[in-house]
C-alpha cells in the first residue's frame, strides 16, 4: 500500500488498474473512498501524478496476482475484489511499520515526509502541490522549510548569474 505515499489513503483505496499509466509513469487520481463510499477526491479535482520507479515495480508485482487485474478492478482489493477497508489498511500499515522497527508514523505523516523530501531534492513547489493534491499553494509551502538556506542561496545566486 505504501507504493505511493503521496496519495491520501482514500485515493489509494479507490485506485483502479485503468488509472495506472505504466509507460507514462503516472497515476490518474479521480476518486476517493470515504466511509466505504466511492466519490470524488477531497478537492473534487482530477490530477495526474508521477509514480516513482519503486512504486511501479511494486504495482507490476501486484498486477501479477491471479485475480482482480482487469482495468475496472481495484488495485488494492480484498478477497472478494472490493476495495480494502480503510481501518483495516491502517492496522496493516501499523503492523508492517512495527515489524520493520520504524518509529510511529501515521499514514498522513508519509504524505508530509514525501512533500518534505521532494522539496529538499529541489522539486518545485507547484509540482509538489499537484502531486499531493493540495488546492492551495500555502498548504504546500509549509514543506519549504526543509530546503537548507545555503541551497536556496545557491539557487538565488545562479538566477543572477550572467548566462551569455
Amino acid at each position: 500500500m505504501a507504493a505511493y505515499a503521496g496519495l491520501r489513503l482514500g485515493e489509494l483505496l479507490a485506485l483502479r488498474w485503468r488509472d495506472i499509466d505504466m509507460p507514462g509513469a503516472a497515476l490518474t487520481i479521480s476518486r476517493a473512498i470515504s466511509a466505504g463510499i466511492e466519490g470524488p477526491t477531497k478537492s473534487g479535482e482530477v490530477r495526474r501524478v508521477p509514480i516513482a520507479d519503486q512504486a511501479r515495480l511494486a504495482l507490476r508485482r501486484l498486477g501479477q496476482r491471479a485475480d482482480y487485474t482487469a482495468p475496472d478492478d481495484f488495485v488494492f482489493a480484498n478477497a472478494l475484489g472490493r476495495p480494502l477497508d480503510g481501518s483495516a489498511s491502517r492496522r496493516r500499515y501499523k503492523r508492517a511499520r512495527v515489524a520493520a522497527g520504524l518509529r510511529p508514523l501515521r499514514w498522513h505523516d508519509l504524505r508530509h515526509t514525501l512533500g518534505s523530501l521532494l522539496i529538499a531534492r529541489g522539486v518545485d513547489l507547484v509540482s509538489v502541490q499537484d502531486a499531493l493534491g493540495h488546492s492551495q499553494l500555502p498548504t504546500t509551502s509549509r514543506y519549504f522549510h526543509t530546503r537548507p538556506a545555503n541551497e536556496r542561496a545557491a539557487a538565488f545566486t545562479a538566477a543572477f548569474t550572467d548566462r551569455s
